[in-house]
């Protein structure tokens, strides 16, 4: 099994959402709102403005609740 992943930093990474019919590399390419992760690649995560209001929540929650850890590491860096 590969898997491939692409590697944004948090802190240079772009985030935009995009609706059809907008200017821009993926014009034409979807039919509803695209939420765009960029630095010199672009990830578009294609979904409903509810369904990108979701994802949204789902990060904040996970790094809600591993800030503690994340701090830890953080300090021991």
């Amino acid at each position: 099994m590969s898997a491939h992943i692409e590697w944004l930093a948090a802190a240079e990474t772009s985030v935009q959402v995009l609706t059809p019919g907008e200017d821009w590399v993926g014009a034409g390419e979807h039919r509803r709102p695209v939420l765009t992760l960029a630095q010199d690649d672009v990830i578009a995560i294609e979904g409903t403005p509810a369904e990108l209001r979701a994802l949204a929540a789902q990060i904040t929650a996970v790094a809600t609740a591993a800030s503690a850890r994340l701090d830890l590491a953080a300090e021991a860096g």
